[in-house]
C-alpha cells in the first residue's frame, strides 16, 4: 500500500488511504466510536447502523457484527474482549451516569445565570423542535426485508416520504 501510495503521490493524486485496515480494524474504530457516544444497547445498535452501516446481531447473548462489504458477521469474541455484551454493558453505564454528572453541572450553572444571558442563547440556537402526529408506514430498523435489501430499503423511504407528505397535507401523493 505504501509503495501505490507513493506511485499515486509521485503522480499528483492524493491517495484516499494512509494506512492499511483490516475490516476486523474498521469494526473496532466503527464500535469504539459508538460505544463513545452510546448510553444504552439501542443508542449502540442505532448508531452503528446510521454511522457506520454497521448491523448488530445478538444471538444466545454474544454479539456478532455484520460489515457491509462482508456476508458472514463478525463475533465481538473474534474482535476482542472489549467488543463483548459484559464489557460493552459496563460502558453503557459509565456513559450514562457521566452524562447525568454533565447534566447536573449544568442545571447547577444554569441557575447562577441571569436571565438576560439565558434569553440570548435562546436566540441563537439553531433550530426548534416541532412535535408532529406524523408516523411512518414501515419502520426501516425494525423491517428485516428492508435490512437485507438495499433496494427494498430504498423503496420502503420513497413509500415513508409519500404517507408523511400525504399525512401532512391532506393530499393523494401516489
Amino acid at each position: 500500500m505504501d509503495e501505490r501510495n507513493r506511485q499515486m503521490i509521485s503522480g499528483g493524486i492524493a491517495p484516499r488511504r494512509t494506512v492499511y485496515q483490516t475490516q476486523k480494524d474498521e469494526l473496532r474504530v466503527a464500535i469504539d466510536d459508538a460505544i463513545a457516544n452510546s448510553r444504552n444497547l439501542e443508542e449502540f445498535q442505532d448508531y452503528l447502523l446510521e454511522k457506520h452501516r454497521l448491523t448488530l446481531r445478538i444471538s444466545r447473548g454474544r454479539f456478532s457484527y455484520l460489515h457491509p462489504n462482508r456476508q458472514k458477521a463478525v463475533t465481538g469474541r473474534m474482535l476482542g474482549s472489549c467488543y463483548e455484551k459484559e464489557y460493552l454493558q459496563k460502558r453503557f453505564e459509565e456513559n450514562a451516569d457521566r452524562r447525568i454528572e454533565r447534566k447536573d453541572q449544568s442545571e447547577s450553572s444554569a441557575l447562577s445565570r441571569s436571565p438576560a444571558s439565558t434569553t440570548q442563547q435562546n436566540a441563537n440556537a439553531p433550530f426548534t423542535f416541532i412535535k408532529t402526529n406524523l408516523r411512518l408506514v414501515t419502520d426501516l430498523q425494525q423491517c428485516v426485508k428492508a435490512q437485507q435489501s438495499r433496494a427494498y430499503a430504498q423503496r420502503v423511504k420513497l413509500t415513508n416520504l409519500k404517507q408523511m407528505l400525504r399525512q401532512w397535507s391532506g393530499v393523494a401523493v401516489w
